[in-house]
């Protein structure tokens, strides 16, 4: 997303068919097949440090805790054009709301502004009850309407400069859906004999990142589209530097994706972007920042980061006073979807012991706690009390409170200005 050449590391994952990423669900008689719209971040790091591993021919048992310290970030998604060029996408961000109104569908600004005094929160004897309330224009009419999940780097630039969208764009116009469900009915085999079991059918949900079925118009005859799309993950150690290409092993069942070097690197950070945000403090018209979830986040209290105090200050992780580079910021407003649970199986631990001091390297596994998640989209606007001059710097980095998290992707971030 960089205006001139990016050499950050990047690889994208093309898949060779649907991929399957499980809900966590139980997968019996009685389950749904159900499944996740875009994979985890840590299903993403678990594939890419799987092929390190292989690729430097480490033993896991031995080296476990080495892969777990190699920080992955991703997933995003990426558009393959016909050609072979690729395009990074980025979720939409929650302050817009697509909104038919007269017949015409728009994305429309979503601004916190102070509520009136006789306004009620649960929040009340909480931290954060003094935040903004997060509003639609007054002059907003309509209903909402559905679009476009994943937006192109352009737009994506001008909604973090307060630009807005263009009028005549439509909300499905401006990126990709994201990937489509779709249902495959298997047939149980007999364990003795290998044939068909008689009546017993069953079904297993994909995503797939194919072509997708373009509508029929007046200029066009219904067909597939040209473009497919991938994922795309960001190495900062550059650990498969010597690996061009390979294939590998992503989701359930084994599905197949071929993962190559992203001659474009990681998108950095737009100049127009970098320009804004270091006219921030004297910019009398800018009241802060807005930090957009590109990736979804893990935090202590749910929704409020860890490192978010009670008085709704903090610093984010690598930014403190006792790093290099130090920002500090005060918490105005936010707006997130629904959480979304995630949890996973324990390839290290021992079920039959739950002391960290005491795990077996190899052990059967165990089930993790179900954490709740901040899902990718989600905006929240700081006031700025230090360090503008390193905003920039919080570009796609991770914001999450527990380091694991962060190694693993959770909470990239994406700064935009916030005017007034």
């Amino acid at each position: 997303m960089s205006d001139k050449s990016n050499n950050s590391p990047a690889y994208l994952f093309e898949p060779k068919s649907p991929l399957v990423f499980r809900t966590g669900r139980p997968f019996d008689q009685a389950g749904d097949p159900v499944s996740l719209d875009f994979p985890l971040p840590s299903t993403l790091a678990g594939a890419c440090r799987t092929a390190i591993g292989d690729v430097k021919g480490w033993d896991f048992a031995e080296k476990i805790q080495e892969l777990k310290d190699t920080p992955v970030h991703g997933p995003l998604a990426a558009l393959i054009t016909e050609d072979g060029a690729t395009q990074p996408l980025f979720p939409k961000p929650a302050d817009a709301a697509y909104m038919r109104e007269q017949g015409q569908k728009n994305a429309e600004v979503l601004h916190p502004r102070e509520s009136p005094p006789d306004t009620w929160s649960d929040l009340q004897d909480k931290p954060g009850k003094d935040l903004e309330l997060v509003y639609l224009p007054e002059d907003a009419e309509g209903k909402p309407v559905s679009g476009a999940g994943w937006w192109n780097q352009t737009h994506l630039t001008n909604w973090l400069l307060g630009k807005g969208l263009p009028a005549e764009t439509l909300p499905e116009d401006l990126g990709w859906s994201g990937p489509q469900q779709e249902l495959r009915t298997h047939v149980q085999l007999e364990s003795k004999t290998f044939a068909a079991a008689t009546g017993q059918l069953f079904q297993t949900n994909n995503l797939s990142f194919a072509p997708g079925r373009l509508n029929k118009d007046e200029n066009r005859h219904e067909g597939w589209g040209k473009e497919q799309y991938g994922l795309l993950a960001h190495l900062p150690n550059d650990d498969l530097k010597e690996t061009a290409q390979l294939f590998r092993r992503i989701g359930g069942e084994g599905r197949i994706a071929h993962m190559k070097q992203h001659a474009e690197g990681w998108p950095g950070i737009p100049e127009a972007l970098t320009s804004a945000l270091g006219k921030l403090e004297q910019g009398k018209e800018l009241r802060g920042i807005r930090l957009v979830l590109a990736t979804p986040a893990l935090f202590t209290y749910g929704w409020r980061p860890g490192w978010i105090k009670d008085d709704m200050i903090g610093c984010p992780p690598g930014f403190s006073e006792e790093d290099k580079y130090t920002i500090c910021l005060r918490l105005k407003a936010f707006i997130t979807p629904r959480w979304e649970p995630v949890s996973g199986w324990d390839l290290v631990k021992n079920s039959q012991d739950n002391t960290e001091d005491k795990q077996d390297k190899k052990g059967k596994g165990a089930a993790r706690a179900v954490r709740r998640m901040v899902p990718a989209g989600a905006v929240y606007w700081f006031e700025v009390e230090q360090g503008h001059k390193h905003l920039p710097k919080l570009w796609l980095q991770p914001i999450s409170d527990l380091p694991q998290d962060r190694n693993d992707g959770y909470g990239l971030v994406l700064p935009g200005i916030w005017k007034r």
